[in-house]
């Protein structure tokens, strides 16, 4: 996949920062095909009528058996019947002689036996490259959202906006705006002495624990501060008995 360069954010000064940047890339770029490959095997309303169609050429009839959205961003495919590049949306025919051929959709369009069944095809390619667009669209927001709450922690609001994306579902203009007001401002930095405390605290306590759930909780705080959050007091609380377990 071709990715878009991508103005962060979030300031990356170290090779940590480019590992996240990474990272992030990957996750968002796998929940965007599983909703690319989820809307295409929802073929809608259309679907029906299409599939009775039946295109002329090179003397055979020709049915659509499939058709999907590549989604773009690198992902473009040729037309295996007029040889044009990048054609985004494809469309699967199959002759009677059970030859199968993936072409663009302009053939599709050009070999139609009528206007009605053309403007069928227009009216089920606008309604999947919609659905798939306004989510690729989210994919620098995204990416950025994940590499704010990596640094600075997450809260509900963050939490319903990915959802959201990662659902296919559309944010509002005041949803996005939201978003960047969030992301636009990391949070207070930590308090060194507190963060020297966490840290002298959790080393104290590690390898300790009445049972699992009280080591797996110490592993868990080693995880958090590895990832530069701060503790809260009622951790601290926990962390402190852990440690003076005897």
């Amino acid at each position: 996949m071709i990715r878009r360069k991508v103005t962060s954010l979030i300031r990356r000064t170290d090779p940590l920062e480019d590992l996240r940047l990474q990272k992030a890339f990957l996750f968002v770029d796998a929940k965007l095909k599983e909703i690319i490959e989820k809307t295409n095997s929802n073929k809608g309303p259309y679907w029906n009528k299409i599939a009775t169609f039946q295109l002329d050429y090179d003397g055979k009839k020709w049915k659509v058996v499939d058709s999907y959205d590549t989604g773009g961003y690198g992902d473009y495919e040729s037309c295996q019947l007029c040889g044009h590049k990048d054609c985004r949306y494809i469309y699967v025919i199959k002759s009677d002689g059970g030859s199968v051929l993936h072409i663009g959709s302009e053939c599709v369009y050009n070999y139609a036996q009528d206007v009605d069944t053309k403007l069928i095809f227009r009216k089920h390619e606008k309604r999947l490259k919609e659905s798939i667009g306004k989510t690729k669209s989210y994919r620098d927001l995204l990416v950025n959202l994940l590499l704010w709450e990596n640094k600075n922690g997450t809260n509900n609001f963050l939490r319903d906006m990915k959802t959201r994306i990662m659902g296919g579902s559309s944010l509002t203009p005041k949803m996005v705006s939201a978003i960047k007001r969030t992301i636009a401002q990391d949070k207070p930095k930590q308090v060194i002495i507190e963060t020297n405390r966490d840290i002298e605290l959790f080393g104290r306590a590690k390898g300790k624990g009445a049972n699992d759930w009280e080591r797996g909780f110490v592993t868990s705080i080693g995880e958090q501060l590895k990832n530069g959050y701060k503790l809260s007091i009622k951790q601290v609380a926990v962390l402190e008995r852990i440690a003076n377990y005897k």
